[in-house]
Order: structure tokens, then C-alpha cells, then sequence
């Protein structure tokens, strides 16, 4: 996620050519990732990789694993991150 709240599917999205959204006020960030457009962006991307311009010089792309799912690191344990952004 950009400074200005812009959603992106991957760190080398810089450009933000592929951008799922902005977190505002009335739009929060688990909205963004769950939205059709994110769903729509991650297709493109899995589909469509070679036509992508960040996929194509991606640091990442002999990695052994598929596995692109979030991990969570919760570093402050005074804060109840479980209903933080519900």
C-alpha cells in the first residue's frame, strides 16, 4: 500500500499500474482486497503474467513456492488486532 492509501497486489507494482483501489475514510483496506477488481488484478496477473511489465523483470519469479498469501506479524501485544479493522 502506497502513502496515499493505494492498493497494490505486489511490492514491485511501484507504478501502481495494476492498482486495486485507495483506502479512504468509507473504503477500508480488507474492502479493497476482497473486491472484484482485486479479484480481477490477481487473474491478470496469474493469467496474463508476461503482458504484466512488473511480472516480467520480477525478482521473485523462480521462487520455489506459489504461495502468495499474507502473513500477519502482530508486534504490539496491547493492541486487539483481531478487531482492529473490523
Amino acid at each position: 500500500m502506497f502513502a496515499d492509501g493505494t492498493v497494490v497486489a505486489c511490492e514491485q507494482d511501484y507504478n501502481a499500474k495494476l492498482a486495486m483501489g485507495r483506502v479512504t475514510d468509507s473504503l477500508r483496506f480488507k474492502d479493497i482486497w476482497t473486491s472484484s477488481q482485486a479479484a480481477a488484478v490477481r487473474q491478470q496477473i496469474r493469467d496474463n503474467y508476461k503482458e504484466v511489465s512488473f511480472c516480467r523483470n520480477c525478482p521473485y519469479r523462480d521462487r520455489e513456492t506459489t504461495d502468495v498469501s499474507i502473513q500477519a506479524h502482530y508486534i504490539n501485544k496491547d493492541i486487539d488486532y483481531e478487531t482492529l479493522f473490523s
